[in-house]
């Protein structure tokens, strides 16, 4: 009887041990893979403003110096206080701390997308979905993922954004309320920091927590003081952060000046529509099917709300952007990966019925692709890397002979892996921001850039 047992519980045991170790495995070589694109990125335009502080305008040489450095920042450039500080912290700390702990940050990103739609642990292939996923469907992903200031702005704030989240996931589908006891109360102050990192990402968070509340107190009349005062934290940085005065004159001076509000905003509007049937449309029609099959075949109500819920937001965080004129397109990160989360979310339900061999090909498929797109890139980007070590090293050499204008070159993008994609280099143009910030960057008068590549 003994014997049987044992034949019985250890296949299974060892595929859990089995499932635990692929899953870490799976973490640490995503870890190295961000780790390698990050140490092929070179600093690029306004990491090199960074490097200096906006109280002063020197360079920032002491951890005391970021705090007024931030102060006016805030009064003179936006209200993201704290993805900037992350920027000016890292820049002073050095690019190989960055290299290690903006990998990191990454898969933590991607812990955060997976925890907030997985159904059991160490679910390797909904991991390795998102990974390829977000290889694969970010339009600019070397901005969000490998360039410093963007890194530390779009992908550190989405991070912050996601795991923000993950509570009220466990509170509706779960059932799991956090309390407001010690532990709650730290998690606060978290919120209050996620109110400030994302003009068009967090009023759509919040939008989602309200749903959440919403929905507990119809369907179950009961809602924790906890959930409440986290949306309240993440409202009150959200409108610290509209407060700033350089956000509310920046964002004025984008928009069409009209004398009318729809004259101002229909220029915008249009470019959310282009974007978005250009980069969503296609991941809003995979969610609606999936949607539509499981609710044929009776999935939680629970789990298809919340599912709804981060659809809606996402696109409603999407067209928030038409309240700007100016929209870069690693502004959408938080909005694609709310819509990716709404159709993984049910992915481990539907993986469960007669579209098990669909979804395991399609998963197959997306990790391929995201994989043979790193061993295409990783070559074209080295090459953009020692092109800028060249450039870098021939500016130094000059400006040791004494010459403080230089000619250099300018260089273009080979992959969107390399962080001179969809940005603007060096020009011809000497007042051109990012030769202004080069300059001074090296403590010289003028750059100027031909193009060589």
């Amino acid at each position: 009887m003994q014997a049987e047992a044992a034949t019985v519980v250890f296949p299974h045991a060892a595929s859990d041990k089995a499932k635990k170790r692929g899953f870490y495995l799976l973490i640490i070589g995503l870890f190295l893979l961000f780790y390698i694109f990050n140490l092929m990125a070179p600093l690029m335009s306004d990491d090199y403003n960074y490097a200096f502080s906006f109280a002063d305008s020197t360079r920032i040489t002491s951890f005391q110096a970021l705090f007024p450095s931030i102060v006016s920042h805030y009064k003179w450039v936006n209200g993201r206080v704290v993805n900037h500080f992350f920027a000016q912290l890292m820049l002073w700390l050095g690019k190989p701390v960055f290299n290690v702990v903006n990998a990191g940050v990454a898969v933590l990103f991607l812990l955060g997308l997976y925890t907030l739609t997985a159904k059991k642990k160490h679910d390797i292939s909904l991991l390795a979905l998102w990974a390829g996923a977000m290889l694969i469907a970010l339009p600019t992903l070397s901005q969000v993922f490998f360039w410093l200031t963007g890194a530390c702005n779009y992908l550190w704030g989405s991070a912050i954004i996601i795991w923000s989240l993950v509570p009220f996931r466990r509170a509706m589908v779960d059932g799991k309320l956090i309390k407001l006891r010690w532990k709650g109360l730290l998690l606060l102050p978290v919120y209050l920091i996620m109110g400030t990192t994302s003009e068009n990402g967090v009023p759509a968070a919040i939008l989602l927590m309200a749903f959440c509340c919403v929905y507990l107190y119809h369907t179950e009349k009961k809602i924790s003081l906890w959930m409440l005062l986290a949306m309240l934290c993440s409202l009150a940085g959200f409108i610290f952060m509209l407060l700033s005065p350089a956000s509310q004159a920046r964002n004025a001076s984008t928009l069409s000046q009209t004398s009318s509000f729809l004259g101002s905003h229909i220029a915008p509007f249009n470019n959310c529509v282009t974007y978005f049937w250009e980069y969503e449309l296609i991941p809003s029609l995979i969610f609606i099917f999936l949607l539509s099959y499981a609710y044929y075949h009776k999935v939680s109500q629970k789990k298809l709300a919340f599912s709804i819920m981060l659809f809606l937001c996402g696109v409603a965080s999407h067209f928030a952007m038409t309240a700007t004129g100016y929209y870069p397109l690693r502004a959408m990160t938080v909005s694609l990966t709310m819509i990716f989360s709404a159709s993984a979310l049910l992915v481990p339900e539907v993986r469960a019925t007669s579209l098990k061999p669909l979804i395991a090909t399609a998963t197959l498929a997306v990790s391929l692709s995201a994989l043979l797109l790193c061993l295409q890139a990783a070559p074209l980007t080295y090459d953009r890397y020692r092109s800028a070590q060249s450039r870098e090293q021939q500016v130094i050499a000059a400006q040791t002979q004494g010459e403080t204008d230089i000619v250099s070159y300018n260089i273009k993008s080979k992959s969107k892996f390399d962080v001179f994609y969809d940005m603007i280099d060096l020009t011809n143009d000497p007042d051109y921001f990012a030769n202004r910030v080069f300059a001074r960057y090296y403590n010289l008068d003028s750059v100027v850039a031909y193009e060589r590549y």
